[in-house]
């Protein structure tokens, strides 16, 4: 007999029954928590700050979506980041180059604490 392609069900065997055990479908892990942080019209260092402070509340794995207007923060929060064990996942400029959004996971926690981060 042919191998079964694995997601589809055995209609052999009723309709109801999987093929095998490593066809069931795997369930959607659970929706990330993501948490919003206006930095628009604040400049340097103000951004980082503000992203430190919010950091310092959220769970490993929970997001947050930074919105600011200072160009400097396309650099400097992602290096602020990388010292403290965080994941950037999007940096990006609306059309008109006046706003950026900076998208975070919240890491262990157990980066370098130099600069007064999370351990």
């Amino acid at each position: 007999m042919g191998r079964m392609r694995l997601g589809f069900r055995d209609r052999r065997a009723g309709g109801e029954r999987w093929a095998d055990e490593t066809s069931r479908p795997v369930p959607e892990p659970p929706m990330t928590r993501r948490h919003t942080l206006d930095a628009r019209n604040l400049l340097c260092p103000m951004p980082v700050i503000r992203v430190q402070g919010a950091m310092e509340s959220l769970a490993p794995g929970e997001e947050i979506e930074v919105l600011c207007t200072d160009p400097g923060a396309m650099s400097d929060v992602p290096a602020w980041c990388r010292v403290h064990g965080h994941e950037v996942l999007e940096v990006a400029e609306d059309d008109e180059g006046r706003e950026i959004r900076i998208i975070i996971r919240a890491g262990p926690g157990d980066g370098d604490d130099r600069f007064g981060g999370r351990r």
